[in-house]
């Protein structure tokens, strides 16, 4: 399988489902754990539909592009595996799911929504993000809410010296404007193909599958995933923000993952003040639950 398959499959689980032969809503459905199905208003009134499993300090899992709660059995696998030690919120970010929307959209009101569930589950939380994910949990972190921990996994950033073009993520105009046509199929192309950067077969195979009338259905909420690594790391500079971080993160990726990732992910942690780095074998952009959950237990319980 080519690498960059595995960055699509973080964005578009059910296709890798599809690969493998198995179906999307079985694979879910046999992952399922016993959780509370509850909602919270942030603060510009939008609903956010969240799952609670297990019992201890809070863990608030924050998903990739294009995930959410019932297109990844990794959710499920992690708070069952989590649970006999944390509190685990699996949510489905705003525009996708369960959950509402209110625009015009802006990265602070995600950070508005992690503040709600910290809020009604608490009062504090650690965070737990992957992909683009891992960047809105380390954004959460900075902007002073109640966080105690983050562990960031592989947030994507493009840096010079990674063999990628580092303009290439600046793409929000043009995604914005195909999404004014109505056009979410170009939506999905610009962000997958130039920005992920995904090759053109295996797009049309993603497209052609199951998985691709779901994720055409959220593509607007690809562009929020542009915006809040663009707001990460406008004109690739890196914010003074990260320079002053008190909230400890670690930041992992695997062994096994597109090459780009490790050196935006060692670049980060050469600016991100608090933070530590590890690296897990054998893994790549999609990790194994029996992976990277140790390394999740070891951290929250320093």
């Amino acid at each position: 399988m080519h690498s960059l398959i595995w960055i699509a499959a973080t964005l578009a689980v059910p296709a890798l489902l599809q690969e493998k032969g198995m179906s999307a809503t079985a694979e879910v459905t046999n992952s399922a754990v016993a959780a509370d199905s509850l909602t919270v208003k942030s603060k510009d009134g939008a609903e956010i539909s969240y799952d609670k499993t297990g019992t201890g300090p809070v863990l608030i899992v924050i998903a990739g592009a294009s995930n959410f709660r019932t297109t990844s059995p990794t959710f499920a696998e992690l708070a069952r595996t989590l649970s006999d030690q944390f509190t685990v919120i699996n949510y489905d970010r705003r525009g996708r799911g369960k959950s509402g929307d209110v625009q015009p959209y802006a990265v602070q009101k995600e950070i508005d929504d992690i503040a709600a569930l910290i809020e009604a589950n608490g009062g504090r939380a650690s965070l737990l993000g992957f992909s683009s994910g891992a960047i809105l949990a380390i954004e959460a972190a900075v902007a002073g809410l109640p966080v105690d921990k983050v562990i960031a996994y592989e947030p994507p950033f493009v840096v010079e010296g990674s063999g990628r073009d580092p303009n290439r993520g600046h793409l929000v105009p043009r995604l914005e404007a195909a999404l004014a046509k109505g056009d979410r199929r170009e939506v999905m192309r610009i962000f997958f193909i130039e920005s992920v950067g995904l090759p053109q077969e295996q797009f049309e195979g993603m497209m052609n599958s199951s998985a691709g009338k779901g994720i055409e259905a959220i593509a607007h909420t690809l562009i929020y995933d542009s915006k809040i690594a663009d707001a990460a790391y406008p004109n690739q500079k890196w914010p003074e923000r990260f320079r002053s971080n008190k909230v400890p993160i670690l930041l992992l990726d695997g062994d096994k993952t597109i090459p780009m990732i490790p050196v935006g992910v060692n670049a980060l942690s050469e600016v991100l003040a608090n933070s530590s780095r590890k690296t897990l074998p054998g893994q790549d952009h999609a990790p194994k639950t029996e992976a990277i959950a140790p390394a999740i237990r070891e951290f929250l319980r320093r």
